[in-house]
């Protein structure tokens, strides 16, 4: 890392290009071949649509940024780090956005009332800074994890109702409902310098990782120190939690499990009330991604799958149509591959029609985009949806995801269209809510970025400001 206002040379450059070491590697080295690259792909008519179009688009997104906690003091310990997450979620009047787009330029004030944004910003400890009687930084960020989630209450509304959930609530839900097994223990050597009494004495006994059962609320761990456990242990992200560096990765893994919690939380609003249940196939979803959850707290995933299910199961009963929950990618292994397939061999031609789409199969997605050396179907302890490239109305290319409404659409042998009764209405919805501020993007997804991101430049300063005005030090 350069010091504050250093330029890098060429020289180091010119090092590494004439390395023996770094030839000898890229000679050595090989990208990994596709098991038939000239697999014939064959783009499919996007179904018709079925039935009314929702007019109420909710939409998820979230930002994170970790930065220095304050001015450095001799009497504490430097470096000290705070981690910074905004949770945004937008709900867009398609009816009245279809209005205020029939006259050009849109009037700035009417294009604002069709939406209601709210953003949920939250904060937790990093390296090197504790809270309350907290012993360390990791048992600080895990109590404040759970205290977050116990108190971020979305303000946003839904046709005049607040989704009043808590994220806790939800996360508890899935946590009662659908965890099994046990998990390993927090205090189950988390540091071999941390005191005895910091850690699990059980662990200790028997030389191995302690594995306890996570209740929801709030518990004691089973050995004879008692020490707290919080619900939001099972998540497992604490386990990566870095006393003495970086946190990047751990406020990325909160925020994904924000943003499918709020999603989780909407689906119970609509679930239990009765308006809204008549009115649910009037409503879509859209996140940031994919509808997936990684590392840690993966085993909500199969936890969402059977929660949308059961839902959608209701939904289907009252309305007839099947629910419309979809993740949108803006980057990655997928859009660059479906950039790829929609050229041919004939200069400005491409392969992909509008309105057409390709559903790929499991083999396909492992021969060709994620190679996958184990015999599992791609996704399968992460994903909650199905992929799909579609190249919308306008040309634009867009890989979504669309969540698994029914065991049968989750099996990926099949590319068969039929399984998947809302796609033409789903299709037809994304062919309406792209954005022209920026190629293959969706408006929704836009805007609950744009609530969402956190400027880096002038954040720097003021979240570092905020810290050390308000941090206690002692």
């Amino acid at each position: 890392m350069p010091y504050e206002g250093e330029r890098a040379g060429y020289r180091p450059l010119e090092r590494i290009v004439n390395s023996q070491q770094v030839r000898g590697l890229l000679a050595r080295a090989k990208q990994w071949q596709q098991e038939d690259p000239d697999y014939p792909i064959e783009p499919q008519a996007a179904p018709k649509k079925d039935g009314v179009l929702p007019d109420l688009i909710i939409a998820f997104d979230s930002s994170w940024h970790e930065t220095a906690a304050g001015a450095l003091q001799k009497d504490v310990y430097p470096s000290a780090q705070v981690g910074y997450i905004t949770l945004s979620t937008v709900l867009l009047r398609t009816a009245e956005l279809s209005r205020v787009s029939q006259s050009r330029p849109m009037d700035p004030d009417q294009y604002r009332r069709t939406r209601d944004e709210s953003t949920t910003p939250a904060a937790l400890p990093g390296a090197n800074l504790i809270t309350g009687n907290n012993p360390n930084a990791r048992t600080s960020f895990r109590n404040e994890l759970y205290q977050m989630l116990a108190t971020a209450l979305d303000s946003a509304q839904s046709n005049g109702a607040v989704a009043e959930e808590s994220l806790l609530s939800a996360y508890e839900r899935l946590l009662a409902g659908h965890r099994r097994g046990a998990t390993k223990c927090p205090y189950s050597r988390p540091d071999p310098d941390a005191p005895e009494q910091e850690s699990c004495k059980l662990a200790i006994a028997n030389e191995r990782e302690r594995k306890i059962p996570i209740p929801t609320g709030q518990s004691k761990c089973p050995c004879p120190n008692q020490l707290p456990i919080w619900s939001t242990d099972a998540t497992r992200i604490h386990e990566r939690f870095m006393e003495d560096g970086p946190n990047g990765n751990q406020l990325g893994a909160v925020a994904q499990v924000l943003e499918r919690l709020e999603l989780l939380r909407y689906l119970h609003l609509i679930e239990n009330n009765d308006n809204f249940l008549s009115q649910a196939h009037r409503i879509a979803f859209i996140s940031d991604g994919q509808l997936a959850v990684f590392g840690g707290p993966s085993w909500m995933a199969k936890a969402l799958e059977t929660e949308i299910q059961r839902i959608n199961t209701k939904v289907q009963e009252r309305t007839g149509y099947d629910m419309i929950i979809v993740a949108v990618e803006k980057t990655g292994r997928f859009v660059d591959h479906f950039e790829l397939i929609d050229k041919t061999s004939e200069p400005g031609v491409q392969r992909f029609q509008p309105r057409q789409l390709f559903m790929p199969t499991n083999d396909y997605i492992t021969g060709r985009i994620a190679p996958n050396e184990t015999n599992r179907p791609y996704g399968n302890a992460t994903h909650f949806g199905r992929k799909l490239l579609y190249k919308a109305a306008n040309g634009y290319r867009l890989v979504i995801t669309t969540a698994f409404l029914n065991q049968q659409q989750s099996d990926l042998t099949s590319n068969d269209l039929t399984l998947y009764p809302s796609l033409g209405r789903t299709c037809a919805l994304l062919d309406g809510i792209t954005s022209s501020q920026s190629p293959n993007s969706l408006m929704p997804i836009r805007l609950a970025h744009h609530a969402a991101a956190i400027p880096i430049r002038p954040s720097v300063s003021v979240l570092q400001n905020l810290a050390e005005g308000l941090m206690k030090h002692e």
